[in-house]
């Protein structure tokens, strides 16, 4: 059945980011598609990024909060690590169980690195995967000798 979407009242109508706070997501957006090896050209993402947490603080003007809470969670993740990447690797690897659902690692991981991967993801994973047929991405022609621009049934099953 189909939901209206529900704006909050006290949720802007437009959004301004700290530019360091747009700059640390899409340092925290490049990091998800190097972790995942992703060979996507993502020239075009960034707008789609801003305009992706703009529609999240639309909806829900905490989300401001939890993008500054990233920044400094990414910030203290860098000073306990020898490397970004290393950072990086801990942030995406990190499961919110037990005790900490409440630590500030927990939301961000949350409310915005799960997030951010999931999207990252279906923005350019599924090549990089082996999907043949999705938006942008069609495998080709069905020619005769050719191999199929689709992932065919499997007949023993």
């Amino acid at each position: 059945m189909y939901q209206a979407r529900v704006r909050r009242a006290v949720s802007p109508q437009v959004v301004e980011t700290a530019k360091t706070v747009e700059a640390e997501m899409w340092a925290l957006f490049e990091a998800i598609g190097t972790y995942w090896r992703l060979t996507d050209d993502t020239d075009g993402y960034r707008g789609r990024l801003q305009a992706f947490m703009a529609n999240r603080v639309s909806l829900d003007v905490g989300y401001l909060g939890y993008y500054a809470l990233a920044v400094d969670v990414i910030a203290d993740l860098l000073a306990e690590t020898d490397s970004a990447q290393a950072a990086y690797d801990k942030l995406f690897t990190t499961r919110a169980s037990g005790g900490e659902e409440d630590s500030d690692l927990a939301a961000v991981k949350t409310r915005v690195v799960d997030e951010f991967i999931a999207w990252r993801l279906a923005l350019g994973g599924f090549r990089d995967f082996g999907a043949l047929n999705y938006r942008g991405y069609f495998g080709g022609a069905n020619l005769p000798g050719a191999p199929v621009p689709y992932r065919p049934r499997d007949e023993a099953q």
